[in-house]
């Protein structure tokens, strides 16, 4: 639902709109824009939180919308259904086995076959020969037997039905058949002397393959079996294909230049061996970037040196004030990056949470502080989208004494009742992610507005633009950007810059490697910077004032109506924007990963891609309670 006017009657404008003069609706144009421009801290205060870069996959996860008993109640309903599935399954595929076996043994005493051919293992002999004229597989799905023409593929349900198939061929037919099984011989016995040639033998030992033959193909695989090339030979066209490519046929005298060049341009690293060398390529990036070095600088650290060993690669860094180090190691055998300091060896991942502390105290009596409710006139839900994706959602909460909005930020990655709490507006729309963040921060929401970041590009740009002076660098690792066709890593050296709508949301957006404090100035300088704009705006602009409302209109979603939003212009254009805080792993919140016990099992038992899956914030203790406590200490300042 975009722009509600729900409250109006169908074809009627209110009267206190017809009241207004013709500065009044140019007010009530710009309003659109300027709600959103308090709606700007949505994106503005943070993207995520803590460091954490995710991929989207889990927004697309179902969300149940019934009580955690009831989501428990229905898990053990499947899992029950799912056991006298799987039961009844594996009975069903014994019964069917029975049933080939049955076949099989009829099939061998019933089948009465041409004169110089016999019937082994699913297979039709020449016996002069030993060649293979037709070959008969089993699908244990059907208990069907299949047999592959060169023209198509032939199913029988019953050993009758192949007896009837195997007395209609003609001579012509078998004759046909003994041509192509003679050919198909002959061309396996050619490439059978290539792979066994001094030259192919030699490619295959410096490559470390190995190779397979199968029913009418070869199939190459590295050291860990990964096959990665199959040649096989088409008795039909009497030529050889690569990778089933029907499109390159090889004939005969091309297979020598042609196989040793197909296996020479085979990748053979072993999955693990690929990622070491792409942590290579990415660190020699890393260290070589601009951003990096300017990371460096402010940190009054050097790269010392760096050396490849036995066991990884070693990095040293030295700080140019107390000229203590510390040690960067690329491990080779497990991939693994490793941190030396001050005698001690930890996994980055370790050495850059082991260290973490809460910067607040959580009182024993904390429950019995926010008994009396929240102290505010009015609360209102800002949320910011990108495509389908909520990732920012933000409580407003309004004071009317003295006219202040306190904005408390609440993070995507909250973990509600085993969901991401953005996932409920992927579930249910608003109202059904509203109804949650009541009940997390036990207050009521009357409003909200959810606003997608293209329409912030849009307003920045049909206004010319902000300028924004920065007193410190800006420096995102974790925030790639794209520039000329190249990928970089977002770095703004201090100084003023007039940044276009894309670049003006990049800087809000970021939030590593600076402090909260930076991060919020720079949010409010461009929040004020788009205020003064859009307040300079006068009828004489009138072409940009609608431009800029069909930019709102068009990227907005609210259940506040156009009465709601002149009225709230009115009254909430001189108050304060503050920004209270952000619900976070440095106050109430702790991370985690979702999958995080099943990873540790995994990674102890020697394991590579083990899966962490998701990062997930929860509140400390697992004491929900701590949300409402924690955003009336904010309010109270």
């Amino acid at each position: 639902m975009f722009f509600n006017q729900q409250k109006v009657p169908s074809g009627q404008v209110p009267k206190n709109i017809i009241r207004r003069n013709r500065q009044g609706f140019f007010k009530g144009l710009l309003a659109l824009a300027l709600v959103l421009l308090l709606g700007y801290q949505t994106y503005a205060v943070h993207e995520l939180q803590k460091g954490q870069v995710k991929t989207d996959s889990t927004q697309s996860e179902e969300i149940q919308t019934d009580a955690v008993g009831m989501e428990v109640e229905n898990e053990l309903e499947l899992q029950l259904f799912g056991l006298l599935g799987n039961v009844g399954k594996s009975q069903l595929q014994a019964q069917k086995l029975e049933v080939i076996k049955t076949k099989l043994n009829r099939l061998e005493a019933e089948l009465n076959l041409p004169k110089g051919f016999v019937w082994e293992k699913l297979s039709v002999i020449e016996e002069a020969t030993n060649n293979r004229v037709l070959a008969f597989t089993i699908d244990e799905n059907t208990a069907e037997f299949v047999v592959n023409q060169p023209d198509q593929q032939l199913r029988f349900a019953d050993v009758a039905d192949i007896s009837l198939y195997l007395n209609g061929l003609n001579v012509a037919k078998w004759s046909q058949l003994k041509q192509l099984a003679a050919r198909k011989a002959k061309l396996a016995e050619t490439l059978l002397g290539e792979l066994a040639s001094a030259q192919t033998q030699q490619l295959l030992q410096d490559k470390e393959l190995t190779w397979n033959q199968q029913d009418g193909y070869i199939e190459f695989v590295n050291t860990e079996q990964t096959p990665l090339l199959t040649i096989a030979a088409d008795p039909v066209s009497n030529n050889y294909y690569l990778d089933s490519n029907k499109a390159k046929a090889i004939s005969g005298s091309e297979l020598t230049a042609k196989l040793s060049q197909s296996i020479f341009g085979l990748d053979t690293r072993s999955e693990l061996q690929k990622l070491l060398d792409q942590q290579k390529t990415d660190f020699e990036m890393i260290l070589n970037s601009e951003a990096f070095k300017a990371a460096l600088k402010e940190n009054q650290l050097d790269l010392v040196s760096h050396e490849d060993k036995a066991e990884g690669i070693y990095y040293y860094f030295q700080s140019s004030l107390t000229y203590s180090g510390f040690t960067v190691i690329l491990e080779h055998g497990t991939g693994l990056v490793k941190v030396v300091k001050d005698g001690l060896i930890t996994s980055l991942d370790e050495f850059l949470t082991q260290d973490k502390k809460k910067t607040i105290d959580i009182p024993a009596n904390f429950a019995a502080q926010s008994s009396g409710g929240t102290q505010a006139d009015k609360v209102m839900l800002l949320a910011g989208k990108h495509g389908s994706l909520t990732d920012t959602m933000m409580l407003a909460f309004i004071n009317d004494n003295v006219k202040t909005v306190h904005l408390i930020s609440i993070p995507r990655d909250l973990w509600w009742q085993g969901k991401k709490i953005n996932s409920y507006f992927a579930a249910g729309g608003m109202p059904y992610l509203v109804e949650q963040l009541e009940k997390i921060a036990k207050v009521k929401i009357e409003n909200y507005t959810l606003i997608d970041m293209y329409a912030f590009i849009d307003v920045i740009n049909i206004l010319g633009g902000v300028d924004i002076t920065l007193e410190e660098s800006v420096i995102d690792p974790s925030y790639k950007v794209l520039d000329n066709g190249v990928w970089g890593t977002l770095h703004y050296e201090p100084g003023t810059y007039h940044l276009n709508g894309v670049e003006a949301l990049r800087l809000a957006r970021t939030r590593h490697y600076s402090s909260d404090f930076a991060r919020a100035e720079r949010q409010q300088q461009i929040l004020k910077a788009l205020q003064k704009k859009a307040q300079a705006l006068s009828l004489k602009d009138l072409p940009k004032i609608i431009a800029l409302a069909k930019a709102v209109l068009s990227q907005v979603e609210t259940d506040v109506t156009l009465t709601q939003t002149l009225e709230y212009y009115e009254k909430y254009k001189e108050y304060t924007v503050v920004n209270s805080g952000v619900l976070s792993s440095g106050n109430i919140l702790y991370s985690k990963s979702s999958n995080q016990e099943a990873y540790d099992v995994c990674i102890s038992a020697g394991g590579i891609d083990c899966d962490k899956g998701a990062y997930i914030l929860l509140p400390r203790n697992n004491d929900w309670s701590v949300i409402p406590w924690y955003v009336n200490q904010l309010l109270k300042g």
